[in-house]
C-alpha cells in the first residue's frame, strides 16, 4: 500500500536528482539567461539566478533576502524589461526565493587558527601549582596557562 507521503517523499529525491544532474536553471529557455542580465543589469544579475520558468512564472533565486525585497519592488519594471528583451510575454509573473546563485556560492567554513605554541610557566606559577592535588587538573591547568601565559620580555 502506497501512502501519499512516500510518494512525496520521492518526487522530491528525483527532483533534487535532476537539478544535481542538470545544473542549476535547467529548466529556463536559453534566451532568459541574457535577456534577464540586460535588463537587471550586471549588479543584480551577480547576486540572482533565473531558476524555472512555468506556465509564465519566472523564479529567481536570490542571493538573501534584502534582494527579494528590492526586486519585488522592481518587479513591473523587470517583467517590461523582459518582455523588450524577449519580444515577447514569456515571462508574465517573478517570483523570487533566496538560495544558492552560483554552484560555488557556498558558506565559506571559517577554519580556527591554530593555537600558539605553549610557552614555559613562569616558576613562581609552577610553585604555586603544586599545590594543586589533583594531578589531572594540575595538568590541565598548566597546559592552559603555557597556552595563555605572556611572553617573557
Amino acid at each position: 500500500m502506497r501512502r501519499k507521503g512516500q510518494l512525496q517523499g520521492i518526487s522530491r529525491d528525483v527532483h533534487e536528482v535532476v537539478r544535481a544532474v542538470s545544473g542549476p536553471g535547467h529548466g529556463v529557455p536559453p534566451e532568459v539567461h541574457p535577456a534577464w542580465q540586460s535588463t537587471v543589469g550586471p549588479a543584480i544579475a551577480r547576486v540572482t539566478r533565473p531558476d524555472s520558468l512555468r506556465r509564465g512564472v519566472l523564479t529567481v533565486v536570490t542571493k538573501n533576502s534584502v534582494w527579494v525585497n528590492e526586486l519585488m519592488m522592481l518587479q513591473e519594471r523587470i517583467l517590461a524589461g523582459l518582455e523588450a528583451a524577449l519580444g515577447e510575454r514569456l515571462v508574465a509573473e517573478l517570483r523570487f526565493r533566496v538560495g544558492r546563485v552560483h554552484a560555488h556560492d557556498r558558506r565559506e567554513r571559517r577554519v580556527a587558527e591554530p593555537a600558539p605554541p605553549p610557552r614555559e610557566l613562569d616558576p613562581a606559577v609552577t610553585k604555586r601549582l603544586e599545590a594543586v592535588h589533583d594531578p589531572v587538573l594540575r595538568d590541565a591547568i598548566a597546559r592552559a596557562l603555557a597556552r595563555c601565559a605572556q611572553p617573557k620580555g
